[in-house]
């Protein structure tokens, strides 16, 4: 029994509020119906995913791609709604953002490891308003950007940081 997704790689994503979807990702965004183990939806982006999520809702999911673009995607349209541009692309392993998460459905966050940002972009509008640069190296040998970042629950703050090393707020 249990649902079996085969391919040369699979990343397990987030379950829908309702726990009858599960999100993921092989270089395509697919959605699974776990009660019948057939695919309910899925998003092909023009260039390799580097990192997705849906909204509290699920009514959008972001999809970061290696050429530095994010794109707000509906599942119920299967068209790009918004793009978000602002990471830096170009198809190596760190191009693009390694992580997106939303705040409510109005605010989507990203980090980069290979442009060293964290983003905050506000949505339905697709503006950018903040940016963090790590300009620094942790650990003084090998130089990493965020590759986290969380909205607070609490405060209107978000924290990011790298693997190795420190937490900014």
């Amino acid at each position: 029994g249990g649902l079996r997704i085969s391919g040369d790689y699979a990343e397990l994503g987030p379950f829908s509020p309702s726990g009858r979807y599960i999100s993921i990702g092989n270089g395509d965004i697919s959605v699974w119906d776990v009660t019948t183990g057939k695919p309910a939806w899925w998003w092909k982006p023009e260039a390799r995913t580097t990192s997705w999520a849906f909204s509290p809702s699920w009514r959008a999911c972001a999809v970061a791609s290696e050429k530095g673009v994010i794109e707000i995607v509906s599942p119920a349209t299967n068209g790009v709604e918004q793009r978000l541009r602002g990471h830096v692309g170009g198809g190596g392993l760190w191009s693009g953002a390694q992580c997106i998460v939303w705040h409510g459905e109005q605010l989507l966050a990203s980090a980069s490891n290979g442009d060293r940002t964290a983003r905050i972009w506000r949505l339905p509008d697709g503006k950018q308003i903040w940016e963090y640069r790590i300009e620094e190296s942790p650990n003084k040998a090998f130089f990493f950007g965020p590759e986290a970042i969380v909205f607070d629950p609490v405060k209107p703050r978000a924290w990011t940081g790298v693997k190795i090393g420190r937490a900014h707020v």
